[in-house]
């Protein structure tokens, strides 16, 4: 049992680092190349195809999480500057994307309502965080 649950809480970790790395990087390229957010989101998809978490995770879910982190990027890199917000951001992905995956079955548009409940909760605690200070 320790260490099936020991497994899932790395896949777990993996998701989220694949969904920061891909938020990450894709914010790196907008602001330090000036790469438009196509352009950006196309690299950092084609990049990470070439990933090292086969042996942990399918190539189907990482593929997901790295559209989706990027996506995320591409619909938010002005709000979430701040590393730690990215980073919330990205363990919210991770859980949403974990928890949806048996319900969106057979549905369009996972990844685009993983980008949109990520950012919009981040952004409500963040208001909430702001506000309460």
């Amino acid at each position: 049992m320790l260490v099936q649950n020991k497994d899932q809480i790395i896949r777990s970790a993996i998701k989220a680092i694949c969904f920061f790395i891909a938020f990450q990087t894709t914010v790196f390229f907008i602001q330090s190349f000036k790469l438009n957010i196509y352009e950006s989101v196309s690299l950092v998809g084609f990049i990470g195809s070439f990933n090292p978490f086969n042996f942990y995770l399918s190539k189907e879910d990482i593929s997901n999480l790295i559209y989706s982190g990027s996506f995320t990027a591409m619909a938010s890199s002005i709000i979430f500057i701040n590393l730690h917000w990215a980073i919330l951001t990205s363990i919210i992905a991770a859980l949403i994307y974990k928890k949806s995956r048996e319900v969106f079955i057979g549905y369009g548009g996972r990844l685009g309502t993983i980008t949109f409940l990520s950012s919009t909760l981040t952004i409500f605690i963040h208001f909430l965080v702001k506000s309460s200070s």
